[in-house]
């Protein structure tokens, strides 16, 4: 079914964006605080920008399949 697949592509972008914003941050604070910050913080903060990007992806990818009112 075609509705709940979107809700859930879109769900999953928002998610994994809340998810970048609050790595960003603290990877941002702890730059300032010393910028040789350890390299788990930056592989951290890598995946969950490659993770917001699959996400999107997944969602254009959708779009593009079914189009904007595919599904409602």
């Amino acid at each position: 079914m075609a509705v709940p697949l979107r809700a859930t592509l879109y769900s999953s972008v928002t998610n994994a964006r809340t998810r970048l914003k609050a790595v960003e941050e603290e990877y941002e604070s702890q730059l300032r605080d010393d910028p040789m910050t350890p390299h788990a913080a930056g592989q951290e903060y890598a995946a969950r920008v490659q993770e917001y990007s699959n996400a999107v992806m997944a969602w254009l990818r959708w779009l593009d399949t079914h189009g904007k009112e595919g599904g409602g």
